[in-house]
């Protein structure tokens, strides 16, 4: 949790530590009562640790410093219950009322770059070497201080600390709103970061046409296909480190039985990354639902023993239905002619091999070993579970199938009949999310003074594997020729990351050391909107990028 005294709003200083973790935040005012500072105390000792901002101080010692004695007390009360994390932003006199804290952060000023850059540093995104100047009772000397190393995160910054103009970067606003006025999008986030340091992230537009409800920078996203590359890949090279996965076993190594007799049973797992393994594209398993007399047999509007499966609002799936898609995938035919063609279907095994592997659902599995400790806290399959409709961007209008607009449940039908979670498809989340995934990649496999991955397997995995596809083994890459493939003409051959239907993309480009996030929901209210892949939008917004960095400030001697 996080306590803002001396506040009458969400500060600078807690919207900035919201961008590294699941944090609660509360605020009090001087002139709040005494029931509201009760109140807050009560809440706040549920928490292991909690941080506490003291702000609009004053430097003289006879006002108190701007303190008030129910701030004095709050805060001596709360270090008896839990773990406090003082942050000053005032004067460091005023710490001669916190003799018994542990654990102080002195600031000095209360200006917006100030209570960003203290937060950066908290979660490790810059370094801190300051010392105390003078010496505060008998618990803070001169000279006290600790230093801490940086650069373990995302940092927050400015274009030119990484050295590109904000001017250069000024395009991104015309292309994005330029796609909006056109009908592409409703709106969308972009994301930037340079250098391990986020220099570009803004949100623009509306959650819908009907401009009710602006897009925010923690709003959610349908992410699509990118599911790919944040779920499903992050595992399977986690299970290749561990050796419990090779490039060269067989979907039938895997289920045994159920593959005996199929013609899926000797397609190995790289060529089915790859999407060499010929397998067709997709199956609409939801078309065979949609008969009238069928359809009221395989779903129900409330939940019961044999429906819990939720698609959508009010839209329940006959439990054993998953058996239906399952043995419905294993007995498709196989494409007669070996070669890339994109396919989703074995995503759908990958996600039981994953189940397999964790002995838990693969939801559960990558909320706990890969985005609460990254501090992903926006990222989750089913967001209607956890957060207000009104922080997640509606999809489509869908009339055909589940008959209402999708805002919280997945798009993709194949998902959401599994209850919204595949190997494929069915994670929401917000740029900054994904961007702390993709700088992992970038990092090597390692973020926050984690190792998540071995960086030769992120080597291998990012890197063309044939002449046959452009494919690395799940990451998409450049094509050959830039004006067809998915990037724009200056990314590097070394460049990976994914493509979403919804109208996303996620790439990191090792050349340049940047990541660059788009999300939208072009599919809004109709996915045969085809404008933002018409447009370019995605990769005329990445050239924008890239020449950016091509045109860098001067770095004068000094």
């Amino acid at each position: 949790g996080c306590l803002s005294l001396g506040a009458k709003e969400k500060t600078v200083f807690q919207k900035t530590l919201s961008k590294y973790a699941k944090i609660d935040h509360y605020y009090l005012g001087k002139e709040d009562d005494k029931g509201k500072y009760e109140t807050a105390f009560n809440n706040l000792t549920t928490y292991p640790t909690v941080f506490i901002s003291l702000h609009d101080m004053s430097r003289f010692a006879s006002k108190n410093h701007g303190l008030t004695q129910e701030m004095i007390e709050l805060v001596y009360r709360l270090q008896q219950t839990t773990n406090v994390v003082l942050v000053v932003f005032g004067s460091p006199y005023s710490l001669d009322k916190f003799q018994e804290i542990s654990t102080a952060v002195v600031a000095y000023q209360e200006d917006e770059t100030t209570q960003n850059l203290t937060a950066q540093m908290l979660f490790g995104a810059i370094p801190a070497n300051g010392r105390l100047p003078i010496s505060i009772g008998e618990r803070f000397s001169y000279g006290e201080g600790y230093d801490t190393q940086g650069a373990i995160r995302l940092q927050y910054a400015i274009p030119e600390e990484a050295g590109i103009r904000a001017e250069n970067l000024r395009k991104i606003d015309t292309l994005a709103f330029n796609a909006i006025k056109m009908g592409a999008t409703p709106g969308c986030q972009i994301l930037v970061a340079k250098n391990g340091k986020v220099i570009f992230e803004k949100a623009y537009g509306h959650h819908s046409y009907s401009k009710r409800e602006k897009v925010d920078l923690e709003d959610l996203y349908d992410v699509a296909s990118i599911t790919k590359v944040a779920a499903t890949l992050p595992t399977l090279m986690k299970m290749y480190d561990e050796k419990v996965l090779s490039l060269d076993h067989t979907l039938g190594h895997f289920f045994p039985s159920e593959l005996k007799k199929s013609n899926k049973q000797n397609l190995k797992v790289k060529d089915v990354l790859t999407h060499q393994a010929r397998l067709i594209s997709w199956i609409p398993f939801y078309t065979e639902t949609l008969a009238p007399n069928i359809y009221k047999k395989v779903y129900r509007s409330t939940p019961s023993e044999t429906h819990s499966t939720k698609v959508a609002d009010k839209l329940y799936i006959k439990n054993d239905y998953e058996d239906t898609i399952w043995n419905t995938i294993i007995d498709s035919d196989l494409r007669s002619k070996w070669g890339y063609k994109y396919s989703d279907l074995g995503y759908y095994f990958f996600h039981r091999i994953i189940e397999q592997y964790a002995k838990e659902p693969m939801e559960s599995y990558v909320q706990k070993t890969l985005y609460a400790p990254m501090g992903m806290n926006l990222t989750t399959y089913n967001p209607r579970e956890k957060y207000h409709a009104d922080q997640i961007v509606p999809s489509e209008n869908d009339v055909k199938f589940r008959k209402q607009l999708l805002q919280g449940y997945v798009h993709d039908m194949g998902s959401a009949m599994l209850g919204g979670v595949c190997g494929h498809a069915g994670l929401f989340a917000n740029a900054n999310d994904v961007a702390k995934l993709m700088q992992m990649y970038l990092n090597g496999g390692s973020y926050g003074n984690r190792i998540y991955l071995e960086p030769s397997t992120i080597d291998l995995f990012s890197k063309k594997q044939n002449n046959g596809c452009r494919r690395g083994l799940g990451f998409d890459k450049p094509e050959k020729n830039r004006s067809i493939g998915p990037t724009s003409r200056s990314a590097s051959n070394s460049t990976y990351g994914h493509t979403g239907f919804t109208g996303t993309c996620a790439w990191v480009d090792p050349e340049y050391d940047m990541v660059y996030i788009f999300l939208s929901n072009r599919i809004n209210p109709n996915m045969n909107n085809r404008k933002l892949l018409d447009l370019n939008v995605r990769t005329d917004i990445q050239e924008v990028i890239y020449k950016a960095m091509q045109d860098p400030i001067e770095q004068t001697a000094q």
